[in-house]
């Protein structure tokens, strides 16, 4: 069986979010959980996810209201990260301060770190990033998302054009300093679509990221239970892969594939 990590993101935004991703991690449909610490609803569900055998992680946060300090959109956090235009002493702050909560409220270190909106790989982010991280953590280090899709992918493969420019942000740039540094990474990510459709679409999307998946993929996920999170523009998607991911069927195309969902932070070398 080849170990697959699927990680649900943005744990912490809301109760529903929460609870929907708690429920999966319960159903051993999860390896791996994406903490925005200084959001809303991290601390009073942190210490339950921290009982659980899963990865915990700090899922970065600079763009998304109320889960930083920093009051900017994603669009233009990209433009000045390219620009150069971020401060780094500001960036390493925050950082400082997301791992901090994170520390705090889980009782122990993450298991990896990614970005929410995958920020944690831009110029001069990763750079801080990684500063902090080496200053924390002597051992017991972090494995870090590596947005790329699978080699061999088609070019007009679904969300094939998404995907491609999410890893041109800073993918490579993260890796190379990653492995210049030792620093682990999954071996390619899958699960990037436009969070539009239905259940129906979505488990036709899943069977066909299960069939490029190797040894150490990371599956991306986004579920989540109903609740009043107000502006959450993927809350219906959130609802579809829960119900899609808890399903049988997500069990029937693992086993049918050869795939295990397992920790990569036991997996990764």
């Amino acid at each position: 069986m080849r170990s697959l990590g699927v990680c649900a993101d943005d744990f912490g935004l809301s109760p529903g979010i929460d609870a929907g991703v708690l429920e999966l991690v319960a159903a051993r449909r999860l390896s791996a959980v994406a903490c925005m610490s200084r959001a809303p609803a991290w601390r009073a569900d942190a210490a339950c996810l921290a009982s659980l055998d899963v990865d915990m992680g700090l899922h970065l946060s600079f763009t998304e209201p109320g889960a930083s300090d920093w009051q900017m959109g994603l669009q233009m956090f990209i433009v000045r990260a390219l620009a150069g235009l971020l401060p780094q002493a500001r960036l390493r702050a925050e950082i400082a301060a997301q791992l901090d909560a994170f520390e705090d409220a889980a009782g122990r270190a993450p298991d990896f770190v990614d970005g929410h909106q995958h920020v944690h790989q831009l110029p001069h982010v990763r750079d801080a990033l990684l500063t902090e991280l080496s200053a924390r953590y002597a051992t017991n280090r972090p494995w870090l998302r590596d947005t790329r899709p699978p080699r061999g992918r088609a070019a007009d493969a679904p969300d094939a054009r998404k995907q491609r420019l999410i890893a041109a942000l800073g993918a490579k740039g993260l890796a190379r300093l990653a492995a210049l540094l030792g620093w682990r990474q999954n071996r390619d990510l899958v699960g990037v679509y436009g969070f539009e459709g239905d259940a129906a679409t979505y488990r036709e999307r899943l069977r066909g990221w299960l069939a490029e998946a190797g040894e150490g993929t990371l599956l991306m996920v986004h579920p989540g239970r109903g609740d009043a999170l107000i502006g959450d523009g993927i809350a219906a998607a959130r609802r579809w892969e829960h119900e899609v991911l808890a399903s049988d069927a997500f069990g029937a195309m693992l086993e049918e594939r050869g795939l295990e969902v397992r920790r990569l932070s036991r997996v990764l070398a």
